[in-house]
């Protein structure tokens, strides 16, 4: 039996979403490792969230965008961290496959890191673990620190930009030469791995609109509706990401959560196409 902390971080009103996460997720737990639900506060919250334990409390600072602060709150995480294994989750992030729990645990029997790649259209690192769900083994890390934060601009207001300009740069970022990439939260984790040589796995993110997604719409109108939204905006419409592991539905994201209340529109047809999913899969 291992034991797993997992952190949340938790902002303004998103403890309603850190609770379904759990509440999902926790149905298809594998039972064979003890699994500790723990949540930051970063600045000031509504509530706290049910079903989690309070591991600490960062102050949100006004100079720094959301994502800043998001990544000073992760930071604080894994210095608080007591257990071998590891997971950062974003509160709108579900897992939707049997024993995932031991999944990751033998995942990172085999890699120090281990968890979801961000979508192949964004400028972000790819083939690398992204913030969504970031597992990782505290022991093999050694004296190595983990840096969450972004980078930002000189007022701190605004996410940096740079441009893959040397090798170093184009072997982390998975991009060609030229592409314009942005720092976002942990987007600095890929380059601490890559200078020392440390190993990471990552599931392909799958969008959508893409015809191998496995959440079930509801309608054909539903699914014509969603992809004409997705196209016209070119993509800036699509919410909701999913990950497929050896076959099977691994988790969705609720992209842009923190714009949404929980019983707006797109969060509350996202959990029917969820509860229809572990219906159909799982008779849950």
């Amino acid at each position: 039996m291992a034991n797993i902390d997992l952190f949340v971080c938790v902002i303004d009103g998103t403890s309603e979403y850190a609770e379904l996460t759990k509440k999902i997720s926790s149905k298809l737990l594998s039972n064979k490792h003890n699994v500790n639900w723990k949540y930051i506060i970063s600045g000031s919250v509504k509530r706290p969230p049910d079903g989690y334990e309070l591991a600490g409390k960062v102050n949100f600072k006004k100079k720094y965008n959301v994502s800043f602060n998001h990544g000073v709150a992760l930071n604080e995480a894994d210095r608080l961290s007591t257990e071998k294994y590891v997971i950062m989750l974003d509160t709108d992030f579900i897992f939707l496959i049997k024993d995932w729990d031991d999944i990751i645990v033998r995942n990172l029997d085999n890699n120090i890191v281990f968890g979801v790649d961000t979508p192949a259209e964004v400028n972000r690192a790819h083939n690398f673990p992204f913030i969504y769900c970031f597992c990782y083994r505290r022991d093999l890390l050694k004296n190595i620190k983990l840096d969450f934060r972004p980078r930002v601009n000189k007022d701190g207001d605004n996410l940096r930009f740079d441009i893959v300009s040397t090798e170093r740069e184009r072997k982390v970022m998975g991009m060609p030469m030229g592409s314009k990439y942005r720092w976002e939260t942990s987007s600095r984790i890929p380059f601490i791995f890559y200078d020392n040589n440390l190993r990471s796995k990552a599931i392909t993110c799958v969008l959508g609109y893409s015809e191998k997604v496995k959440l079930p719409f509801l309608t054909k109108k539903d699914k014509k509706k969603y992809m004409q939204d997705v196209k016209k905006s070119k993509a800036s419409k699509e919410y909701m990401e999913e990950w497929h592991y050896k076959g099977k539905l691994f988790a969705t994201h609720l992209r842009g959560s923190i714009r949404h209340g929980i019983n707006g529109y797109i969060p509350q047809y996202w959990l029917r196409r969820i509860k229809e999913y572990l219906k159909v899969e799982y008779s849950l």
